[in-house]
């Protein structure tokens, strides 16, 4: 397969002889979940790689995991080994990093939960098991490396499916258990563009949710689209999604989240000023992140004609004013750029640059202007010399 030519090709030789190395103490070495994947969509090559060890004879577990105890130790002595718990190993390779663990069986309990199951190892040589405990077929593809050679190995179809742009369950039995696979499929759909499979649709309409602040924002900020990505969740679960407001927005949520770079999460969702504050409250709130020095403003009330004719008293009296000055203090926090594209999309009669020159205009305000209004007298004087 030429794929695995050139895939070999571009392994730099520290990871190919620590590969031949794992060869030479009897386990062949299945590469597999977002670097096959990646490298098939893209032809990029992941620093971070999952490697699955199988013996070269089947093995019951205690003697599996002897053998896996004794590679462990011997690559200790040469590589920064890092256990991670149900006996995955990370192993600092050069500029990468491989996740070594066995195939095995996860035995769930009675509950829904990122880590309800107990661990039975296995050899698994006919690749029966392994593969079926992972989330999505696509993540199911693995190249296998034995005394140098490759081999692909896909019994679940993942690569069919990443032609297609499909995204489906490994095993619709298993998958439900796991409440985070709810947000990675959504996720995965959102980010590589995937067209979710009817039968995964249901189980996602219909599995038990129980969800965790930490685990949403994780994945949020993995899929880099936050707001597209609850607009999806409300679509398939909206009384655990509240956010209907967001579909109304759609078309700018998704070209704001495809310009700009995502950045700090908070940041990315409290600047979006398309939406109301409220709206940026509720998923702040839910997201559980600090909801503290949000600028609340509605841009499309706006006015510079009022700014510039209206006494000062009623001007002070406008709601939107002191919001403007609000965006004016707290301008320098946001990306420049896109603010600028805010402005522009809700109908702004200004730019990002009248916010930059704002204080360039040196104004001396009047003895007679009380206090609580010198702010809106600055406002309204370098309104009028800014826009001459």
């Amino acid at each position: 397969m030429k794929e695995l030519a050139l895939f070999h090709s571009k392994l730099p030789k520290d990871v190919l002889a620590f590969l031949n190395k794992v060869s030479e103490q009897g386990f062949k070495s299945g590469i597999i979940g977002g670097c096959t994947r990646d490298w098939l969509r893209e032809k990029t090559l992941s620093h971070d790689v999952d490697v699955e060890l199988r013996p070269t004879e089947d093995l019951e577990e205690r003697e599996l995991l002897s053998k896996f105890k004794s590679l462990i130790e011997l690559l200790s002595k040469d590589y920064s080994v890092y256990e991670k718990g149900y006996n995955v190993h990370e192993v600092s390779v050069g500029e990468y990093s491989l996740e070594l663990g066995l195939p095995r069986l996860e035995i769930f309990n009675n509950t829904v939960g990122h880590s309800n199951f107990t661990a039975k190892f296995v050899s698994d040589m006919d690749y029966s098991n392994g593969f079926k405990r992972r989330d999505f077929t696509l993540n199911a593809i693995m190249f296998e490396y034995y005394g140098g050679q490759w081999r692909l190995v896909d019994p679940l179809n993942g690569v069919q499916d990443l032609k297609l742009g499909l995204l489906r369950a490994c095993d619709n039995v298993s998958f439900v258990k796991d409440p985070v696979r709810f947000l990675r499929a959504v996720r995965f759909s959102v980010k590589l563009n995937l067209e979710m499979e009817l039968s995964l649709i249901a189980l996602l309409k219909n599995m038990e949710l129980s969800l965790n602040s930490h685990y949403l924002r994780l994945e949020t900020q993995k899929g880099q689209k936050p707001l597209t990505m609850l607009s999806v969740c409300c679509e398939l679960r909206p009384s655990v999604f509240p956010f209907e407001f967001l579909s109304k927005h759609q078309i700018l949520i998704e070209e704001y989240e495809r310009s700009f770079r995502m950045g700090e999460l908070k940041q990315h969702i409290a600047q979006c000023l398309f939406l109301t504050l409220p709206q940026r409250q509720a998923v702040l709130k839910f997201l559980e992140l600090k909801q503290k020095s949000i600028v609340e403003i509605n841009l499309k009330e706006i006015n510079l004609g009022k700014i510039k004719s209206l006494s000062l008293a009623d001007l002070s009296n406008l709601s939107w004013s002191s919001q403007m000055l609000q965006l004016i203090a707290k301008a320098g926090e946001f990306d420049q750029k896109k603010l600028d594209w805010i402005l522009k999309e809700e109908g702004v009669e200004f730019g990002v640059d009248f916010l930059e020159k704002y204080e360039e205009p040196k104004i001396e305000i009047p003895k007679e202007v009380p206090n609580k209004l010198k702010n809106y007298y600055l406002l309204q004087e370098k309104t009028k010399i800014l826009t001459s």
